[in-house]
């Protein structure tokens, strides 16, 4: 009866911790920031820089990102402000903070809870795109 149950106890331990090691390879952690971006946004404002200022209205353009880093814009208005419409990727760069890289091209942002902006060479007046959270994921 001792042995059975020893026995049992081995075959259960070992069970478990088959199970416990087998991780999805989807399962890999989540940046930080990649939780705060998630969601989506809207662009409220277009600075072109010498003070020119483009403003847009309500789900005009909007940008749906996830975190798995991967990005939608769909924009009902025609021109095309910053990205046109279609999926792109993004990721953050760890190594250069304050930076996220999307499609091809690396861009400064500023990241709070419902305010997003992405910018280029802001000092030299380079682009500033400003954006509301309308939904967070």
């Amino acid at each position: 009866m001792k042995r059975k149950f020893i026995l049992w106890s081995c075959v259960l331990l070992l069970m478990g911790t088959w199970m416990g090691c087998d991780r999805d390879k989807n399962d890999t952690p989540v940046q930080p920031e990649m939780e705060m971006i998630s969601g989506y946004w809207e662009l409220m404002k277009a600075h072109r820089g010498f003070g020119r200022i483009e403003e847009y209205h309500s789900q005009e353009v909007v940008y749906i990102f996830d975190v798995k880093g991967n990005l939608e814009v769909k924009n009902t208005q025609g021109r095309a402000p910053f990205l046109k419409d279609g999926n792109y990727n993004y990721a953050f760069i760890p190594e250069h903070k304050g930076y996220i890289r999307i499609g091809n091209g690396a861009h400064g942002y500023s990241l709070t809870r419902n305010r997003l902006e992405i910018f280029d060479d802001v000092a030299a007046d380079g682009p500033l795109y400003e954006f509301q959270r309308i939904i967070n994921f």
